[in-house]
């Protein structure tokens, strides 16, 4: 709420390249946000078309070149990216953390949408009279949680 949406009421993108560069940077978390919602949807969506076309006659139309390359060079990027996380993740703790990484990587979009709609909403319900509530989280690297 605050560096995304608070930040953008009290600074506004006065500044040169690199300012507006940074708070961009800062500020593209709720419209990644909406991204990740309208690309879920068209996945899901995508599956139902095609379980439809699989049980039924309906057939669905093919589509236009332009889309199919985009769509395989997206779909190509989120390899290299589930790729470079696996490895990353694999050889910093171990095989199977690598493995699991992958999977975490949907909780984490999940939990992006979630932290998004309820920083628009926190952020639109407080634009009244009072001081906004600012939720703060402690990062703390793995290596350093104390031992059980």
């Amino acid at each position: 709420t605050g560096i995304a949406l608070s930040g953008w009421d009290r600074l506004g993108w006065a500044g040169g390249f690199a300012e507006r560069w940074m708070r961009a940077r800062d500020r593209q978390s709720v419209l990644a946000a909406l991204v990740l919602c309208a690309a879920y949807f068209a996945l899901i969506l995508w599956a139902l078309l095609l379980a439809v076309e699989a049980l039924t006659a309906w057939a669905m139309r093919p589509l236009p070149p332009f889309l199919t390359l985009l769509i395989a060079i997206n779909s190509a990027l989120l390899v290299w990216r589930l790729a470079m996380r696996f490895g990353f993740v694999a050889r910093f703790y171990n095989l199977g953390e690598g493995l699991r990484s992958v999977p975490r990587m949907v909780t984490g979009n999940m939990i992006a949408m979630m932290a998004a709609r309820r920083a628009v909403i926190g952020y639109l319900g407080g634009r009244g009279p009072g001081t906004p509530v600012w939720d703060k989280t402690d990062h703390v690297f793995p290596r350093q949680l104390p031992a059980e």
